[in-house]
């Protein structure tokens, strides 16, 4: 399978996978809603791999790799530094406060979960007292 096949096949799985629509990635990236869901549909048979490699970036920033720790992520100057690359005076700034976004959502899910397992402990304490 080909390089570029290959990444189709993963954008597509991916998207399946987490229910992301064109529409979405047209919010997210300025790619085409249309163009993306010819992809979709499989009207489109070989995407370009910018427009692949652009909804892969968009997956992974959103929906896999959102986790950015201090240590990955500094300003200085005029420019803001993150794992994934350079964004120059507020370019991509969107893309960066939704990646803070979804680190925050996740956490406050980790927390929501401790405080379930925190209240099923103290249950449990209260039962064999």
């Amino acid at each position: 399978m080909e390089e570029i096949e290959s990444l189709l096949v993963n954008v597509l799985e991916l998207m399946k996978e987490y229910k992301i629509t064109a529409y979405e990635i047209e919010r997210n990236t300025g790619l085409s809603a249309v163009g993306v869901q010819k992809i979709i549909n499989g009207e489109t048979k070989r995407p370009q791999p910018n427009t692949l490699n652009t909804i892969m970036e968009y997956i992974n920033g959103k929906y896999i790799n959102v986790k950015i720790s201090k240590s990955n992520l500094y300003a200085g100057g005029k420019h803001k530094i993150n794992q994934g690359g350079v964004y120059n005076d507020g370019e991509n700034t969107k893309e960066l406060i939704s990646d803070l976004m979804n680190m925050i959502r996740e956490k406050d899910i980790q927390i929501s979960k401790k405080d379930e397992q925190i209240q099923q402990l103290l249950q449990i304490i209260a039962g064999k007292s």
